[in-house]
């Protein structure tokens, strides 16, 4: 006798039976579909990176006249970067008689001109000379709003004067005499189209062969040298990605990048080119990884918490075994991670304000907010010093005063619900603070912290006496969380204050706080006693961390209770 129960009833043709496989049979098409869906949006993703990541062409999204996106290419021609100059107007740009052009180009936003308007304009490049661009534009969405995504390539001023064209479109017979570009062209065949000088002397000098047009690449290569490589790297690019590999001859060394070029279909109709020297690199990445190795060998024989890392970016080169045994790092995994990469700091800016110190002067010490793999909190005291080799600064520190090991009884008294009130303690508070700020930073999503402190609450204790003051803070804690939802965290902050962590953003938060203020002004407590408090809300912006957002809050309902209390106030945006 089968005990197994069928996933459909056993009566054939019954209606049930007949829903479920309908039901069955549409929940399979539906996941087909999403797989598509997923499918073209990563073939996508990779295309827009290739495109933004392309040396040769300029990438502007455009929305009201005003750039509001540019790759390294526009960083490079505009001399700026949108962080310094945010949406500027690209008229601006545009030199003497050629308002026009651009005026036209901007309200390129017709149904079906998909990549179809094109338009040859001369801007102002960052250092004031002129230089013409080739612009071809698709309309797009930014933000939600209708805006141009612009794709343009340099061109050459006709240095004849007095010519009606003005500017020669022949990008080839623009780009082949360059000597500073290593660039050649393939078609799908992987056969040469075209090549600059600066291409034809490396290719020489790294393979002992020049490139011959209509002749396929593989043969420039050595026999036997990289035939598979460049075969995979040939049919990635092919397929719409870009790939990298390296190729090395008697005294030199180079990476070549494939770069995919795309037709008006879509489909990748040729390949790109790019050929990088990396000789000099290579070999002070060498040098770097042998004294690597020594300072490594030296730091495993003590029991010290060493690190060595670089002062830009905070890329680990090494660390000794005590340091990842103390924070729980697994073997192997800090190699050419950086410390922000770990999560070893606390603190969103961590690892910024343990640079900016180290920085100041050659040996330093300070203390820092550390966090284990396991996600424990301690602050730890950090000294080091930097030394610069190669050209590159480095930090070299050491972290005493590691976390101490807490039995789990002691860790739940801490951070376990408060006795008397039943809500987080201040430390399990810092707990969830922690990890909704890093769960804000990874998500961008919106967070404001609420503090809320009971208006004369001294003189209250002082008048009821311990017990009552207690009874009124249980019926205050069971108020205000009537009020919040079930998505925001409540906790103790100080012994007569409140905290409420809320996914809201500062306005919506400061409503709700204003409300809860005056709840409680209407509310009768125990022994009739009439209460107001003061409310400060902070929201949680990208460079702040759990202290700032904590001190910003707590400015705030200082404010408040400067001005009388019974105030909400919301902490202005900014310094």
């Amino acid at each position: 006798m089968n005990d197994v129960m069928p996933l459909l009833p056993e009566e054939k043709g019954s209606e049930e039976t007949e829903k479920l496989r309908f039901r069955i049979l549409g929940l399979e098409k539906e996941a087909v579909r999403w797989k598509r869906e997923e499918k073209a949006l990563r073939d996508m993703e990779g295309r827009y990176l290739a495109l933004a990541e392309n040396p040769l062409l300029m990438v502007l999204v455009i929305a009201d006249g005003r750039v509001r996106y540019m790759n390294r290419r526009g960083e490079s021609f505009f001399g700026f970067s949108l962080r310094e100059r945010p949406a500027f107007l690209l008229e601006d740009f545009a030199a003497p008689g050629s308002g026009e052009a651009l005026e036209k180009l901007l309200k390129a936003r017709e149904e079906g001109s998909f990549w179809k308007d094109r338009e040859t304009i001369v801007l102002l490049d960052g250092k004031g000379s002129q230089a013409a661009l080739d612009f071809a534009v698709t309309p797009t969405e930014y933000q939600g709003n209708p805006a141009l995504l612009a794709v343009a390539y340099e061109l050459p001023l006709q240095a004849v004067s007095g010519s009606e064209e003005g500017i020669s479109p022949t990008l080839d017979g623009f780009l082949r005499p360059r000597e500073d570009l290593c660039f050649c062209a393939l078609d799908r065949e992987g056969r040469v189209l075209s090549f600059t000088e600066g291409f034809r002397g490396t290719a020489r000098s790294l393979w002992g062969k020049e490139p011959l047009q209509g002749s396929p690449l593989a043969g420039v290569f050595p026999e036997g040298d990289g035939a598979l490589p460049l075969r995979v790297a040939l049919e990635k690019s092919l397929a719409g990605k870009e790939a990298v590999m390296g190729s090395e001859g008697k005294e030199l060394y180079c990476r070549l990048r494939f770069l995919p070029v795309f037709g008006q279909g879509g489909v990748a109709e040729g390949i790109l080119l790019h050929l990088e020297d990396r000789t000099e690199h290579r070999r002070l990445e060498g040098k770097a990884r042998s004294h690597e190795d020594l300072a490594r060998r030296m730091a495993a024989l003590t029991g010290e918490k060493v690190v060595c890392a670089t002062l830009k970016e905070g890329r680990i080169l090494f660390c000794s075994p005590a340091f990842a045994d103390a924070l729980g790092l697994p073997e192997g995994r800090t190699k050419g991670k950086t410390l922000s990469d770990l999560e070893i700091f606390a603190g969103n800016d961590g690892w910024k304000a343990l640079a900016e110190s180290a920085s100041r002067e050659e040996t330093f010490e300070t203390e820092a907010k550390l966090k284990t793999a396991s996600g424990e909190i301690f602050f730890g005291r950090v000294s080091g010093e930097t030394f610069t080799g190669d050209g590159e600064e480095f930090l070299l520190f050491v972290l005493r005063n590691g976390p101490v090991k807490k039995s789990e009884p002691e860790r739940k008294r801490k951070t376990g619900p408060d006795r008397l009130l039943g809500i987080s303690t201040r430390e399990g508070f810092d707990e969830t603070l922690a990890t909704e700020v890093e769960r804000a930073l990874r998500y961008r999503g919106n967070l404001s912290l609420v503090l809320l402190e009971p208006d004369g609450f001294g003189a209250l204790r002082e008048s009821l006496g311990a017990e009552g003051a207690d009874r009124i803070l249980k019926e205050l804690c069971t108020l205000v969380k009537s009020r919040i939802r079930s998505t925001d965290f409540f906790g103790r902050w100080s012994d007569e204050g409140f905290a409420i962590l809320t996914p809201m953003s500062g306005r919506v938060a400061a409503q709700m706080a204003d409300k809860i203020r005056d709840m409680i002004s209407h509310y009768d407590f125990v022994f009739q006693r009439r209460l107001t408090a003061s409310l400060g809300i902070a929201e949680f912006r990208k460079d702040m961390d759990g202290d700032s957002l904590g001190r910003t809050a707590e400015k705030a309902l200082g404010e408040a209770k400067r001005g009388g209390g019974n105030k909400a106030i919301l902490a202005p945006v900014g310094p």
